[in-house]
């Protein structure tokens, strides 16, 4: 799956950020993390257990913990990082997690998106538009 996002500058330190994660996401040693984080809450909720002999909170930590792993840190997709400054260069980062990269694609569309529809509803001239000048938009307006 590829998402989108889109950004009116700084399009190479976001690839960058995104290759990082990437990079963490996928080494050997991510794994040795997550088991280190299932263990501390397990001996967690043993010791909450053996206070309050309540099984909830157990059952609650394997839940949310089983949730984001499963869902929001394996399955990884391919982010497009497109800049609207530098419409030539197209960014593509392979393997980013889920968690990140869903808010990441709906954040930026819905703000891409509101930029065009300002676009098109006020009818500005191609040379001042927002969505395609950024923040040099109120510079251009005489």
């Amino acid at each position: 799956m590829v998402l989108d996002t889109w950004f009116i500058s700084g399009g190479d330190m976001v690839t960058q950020t995104l290759n990082a994660v990437a990079a963490m996401v996928n080494h050997r040693t991510w794994g040795g993390l997550l088991y280190l984080a299932e263990t501390l809450g397990i001996l967690t909720c043993v010791m909450t257990y053996v206070k309050t002999h309540d099984l909830k909170g157990l059952f609650a930590w394997g839940f949310t913990f089983v949730c984001v792993t499963a869902l929001l840190l394996t399955p990884k997709v391919t982010v497009v990082v497109n800049d609207l400054t530098r419409p030539d260069k197209i960014n593509r980062v392979d393997n980013v997690p889920v968690g990140l990269a869903t808010p990441l694609w709906l954040l930026t569309g819905i703000g891409h998106s509101a930029a065009i529809f300002y676009d098109d509803f006020f009818h500005l001239p191609e040379s001042v538009a927002y969505s395609k000048t950024g923040l040099m938009f109120g510079q251009k307006l005489n």
